[in-house]
């Protein structure tokens, strides 16, 4: 049920100052007429709006403006949509100089008074509970009932060891997602919230930097993670949730020496089942080395699955865990070798990873498998049996169209001589695709080529 909207009659209608939050403003106005809870001028949904920094009407002559779209931020971070921040975070010393709560407190990147450098607060000191958007706010007063203690200044020493004073916006946007992915192992994939919701944000930033400063955390961390995972993962799919954190960093960090030398961290996994692993779609066409278009194709023969029945596009969440599964269970034997070694045949035969794939399915390859580096340095088979597929994929695709530089592998011509014999007529170009060819050229032109 909707809350019914209620007007209200006040007797004093003080003016917004410039640089005024929404919700300060209103607590401003609610302790000017008297109000001792913002709750007994204002509805819930009324105060939500303005937490939100959407304006609404007090009465038919009076209104409070919005203010979200006054702060702007080039800062980007998977943490949520909007750069705007919900939870209470205020600059006493605004307030016990100013009798106001500035706009700039909402957003997410600030930690610190752009006045008076020093950092906000969130909770009281006393009863260490989370501060509420209330009126006791601007009396310097805890808003927790049965508190209501003089709130204090972050002490000197904690404002000392974060470096608030030096940290940027960007660094400030690492540290709240490393916090965010230290108390979540094993995250692979990020579901923004609309607004930045952060409760107990001096802590989360904090815990965030100190892993992203201080080497033994990260390394520790990573080792914690690491070895709670199944032996049947490559590397790459292993450091799915580093490479969540390392890809969405805005700043460099002391923990990039480590990262440039993974190999260093000694890792000891058990033979635990293997689990499901959800990551985006973006990072499934990173780790399969495949293309979007190709995907569909995975997750049509099951070999991946996608939460949700909604075509597939970047937002999607894709569990790879299957594919993992299906080759784990396919031995090496002595006169295979791994796909990543056989990368010019694959080229040469226009062989993806679901080719081979399809071609397991249906009993036309042997497999075998060893978790490596990367999905295609762990896939292994016979190069005869990559040729005789290899040859039946390119007469599968005799009357697809592919690009030049697929062209040059087919055939083993420079992109400079398939430029001469399209001149000549050799090797046709589809309507308004000026980088692409047909396949039957192409292989006609490998065929000429072999024979001379």
């Amino acid at each position: 049920m909707m809350e019914s909207f209620r007007t209200i009659r006040l007797a004093i209608y003080p003016s917004k100052l410039n640089d005024e939050s929404s919700i300060g403003f209103a607590l401003r106005v609610a302790l000017l007429n008297g109000f001792q809870y913002l709750s007994r001028m204002l509805s819930v949904t009324q105060i939500n709006k303005l937490v939100r920094g959407i304006g609404i009407p007090l009465n038919e002559e009076f209104e409070i403006k919005g203010m979200r779209h006054n702060i702007h931020t080039d800062v980007r971070t998977p943490l949520f949509q909007q750069s705007w921040q919900v939870n209470i975070k205020v600059c006493l010393t605004c307030i016990n100089e100013f009798g106001y709560i500035k706009a700039e407190v909402q957003q997410p990147f600030l930690a610190i008074c752009s006045d008076h450098k020093c950092a906000f607060i969130d909770k009281c000191t006393q009863c260490n509970q989370q501060l509420k958007w209330d009126i006791n706010l601007l009396k310097g007063l805890c808003t927790t009932d049965g508190c209501g203690a003089k709130l204090s200044n972050l002490p000197t020493n904690e404002q000392c060891q974060l470096h608030l004073t030096h940290l940027t916006a960007m660094q400030v946007a690492d540290c709240l997602l490393a916090s965010t992915l230290l108390s979540t192992p094993g995250k692979t994939i990020i579901e923004p919230t609309k607004f930045c919701t952060t409760v107990d944000y001096y802590e989360q930033l904090k815990d965030g930097y100190k892993l992203l400063t201080n080497i033994k955390i990260f390394t520790e961390w990573l080792k914690f993670y690491f070895e709670k995972q199944s032996v049947c993962l490559p590397l790459s799919f292993l450091y799915s949730q580093l490479w969540l954190l390392i890809e969405n960093l805005n700043s460099a960090w002391p923990i990039d020496h480590v990262v440039d030398n993974l190999s260093a961290i000694k890792i000891t996994r058990t033979h635990q089942a293997l689990l499901p692993l959800t990551v985006s779609m973006p990072s499934a066409t990173v780790l399969l080395e495949s293309t979007a278009e190709v995907l569909s194709e995975f997750i049509l023969f099951g070999l991946i699955k996608k939460q949700g029945t909604a075509r597939l596009t970047i937002h999607s969440k894709l569990d790879v865990s299957p594919l993992i599964e299906l080759l784990s269970s396919h031995a090496v034997e002595n006169d295979m070798w791994p796909i990543s070694e056989m990368k010019e045949t694959c080229l040469e035969h226009t062989i993806e990873l679901i080719d081979i794939m399809q071609a397991l399915l249906k009993g036309e390859i042997t497999l075998g498998y060893k978790a490596s580096k990367t999905l295609t340095d762990s896939i292994y088979c016979r190069k005869n049996e990559l040729i005789t597929l290899g040859e039946k994929v390119l007469a599968s695709k005799k009357g697809c169209e592919i690009t030049l530089v697929q062209a040059s592998h087919v055939t083993g011509y420079s992109l400079d001589e398939l430029i001469i014999f399209r001149k000549k007529g050799f090797l046709k170009q589809p309507v308004a695709y000026s980088d692409y060819c047909f396949m039957s050229d192409a292989i006609n032109l490998k065929n000429k080529k072999m024979v001379s």
